[in-house]
């Protein structure tokens, strides 16, 4: 079960004030339900458009990665996921580097990509989930097991977490939404 978002104006908003974070990991199941052919975000970590940390599609709508401002674009290399099919994506920074990774329902193994680029902290205010700080951002799709912590999580930590809705990590955690029940925003 999960979240379904299918319009704009549907998400999820909570307000952290964090202020300025060098680590920071997240992750959460997501499904696209429809190819938007424009930016989706899954999850927004942001202090409005000027400095956020998204994992989003990009303008072709199915390929899903870390999203950074102000480096304005990718942080690594996006994953092209389809249509109707669950992913696990996570992530994990420490200053201006981190790792990307992501795994379908039906993967074996968990694919990783280098995040490069980064500014050397995020101010996070805010944590969004179904929309970016932009408002037109919006996911047409399904969220569940949202998880953020104020550290850098290890591979080995974050697989851990995809098994399961609950964090089995606790040390760091600032939010967790299981997103459990078949609901609409």
């Amino acid at each position: 079960m999960a979240v379904r978002f299918d319009a704009d104006g549907e998400d999820y908003t909570r307000t952290l004030t964090l202020g300025a974070q060098a680590a920071i990991s997240a992750c959460c199941w997501v499904k696209i339900s429809t190819d938007r052919n424009t930016f989706s975000t899954a999850i927004s970590l942001d202090n409005g458009t000027g400095d956020a940390l998204f994992i989003q599609t990009a303008t072709d709508g199915t390929t899903m990665g870390v999203y950074e401002e102000p480096l304005g674009g990718f942080a690594g290399t996006g994953r092209a996921f389809t249509v109707g099919t669950w992913y696990w994506v996570a992530f994990s920074i420490n200053g201006t580097t981190g790792t990307q990774y992501s795994r379908a329902l039906t993967d074996t193994t968990v694919t990783t990509a280098a995040l490069s680029g980064l500014q050397a902290t995020h101010n996070i205010a805010t944590l969004r989930i179904g929309e970016s700080a932009w408002g037109t951002e919006w996911l047409n799709g399904a969220v569940t097991a949202v998880k953020v912590w104020q550290a850098a999580l290890t591979q080995a930590e974050l697989e851990a977490e995809a098994l399961a809705h609950r964090p089995r990590r606790t040390a760091n955690l600032i939010a967790w939404y299981p997103l459990t029940r078949a609901e609409t925003t």
